[in-house]
């Protein structure tokens, strides 16, 4: 399969615009850019390189979400988990919160 044809797929997230323009296009639960940038998708035989947008409501999302699961999720588990001492932290890191 062609770059052009993976890319035409009608249920793919990257749409074509015409004249080589394509969009990313990020889903409900699932996204593919939280800050501008370039995205090449190479292959041995051709490549593309796309251009991606700031999204403000979207980076801002995604940003609600992961503070979410680490203050609920991550930090809880490693503060047990080293509590438990079953993770242990580098000396210089601790000397950094004991000074």
């Amino acid at each position: 399969m062609s770059l052009a044809e993976f890319l035409g797929r009608p249920n793919g997230d990257i749409k074509s615009l015409g004249d080589g323009q394509y969009l990313i296009c990020p889903k409900e639960k699932d996204g593919y850019y939280l800050q501008s940038c370039k995205l090449v998708i190479w292959t041995p035989s051709e490549d593309i390189e796309l251009e991606i947008p700031f999204d403000k409501h979207y980076t801002d999302a995604q940003v609600q979400h992961l503070q979410n699961f680490f203050f609920v999720h991550m930090l809880p588990r490693l503060a047990d988990d080293f509590a438990d001492k079953k993770i242990h932290l580098c000396p210089t890191y601790l000397q950094m919160f004991n000074a």
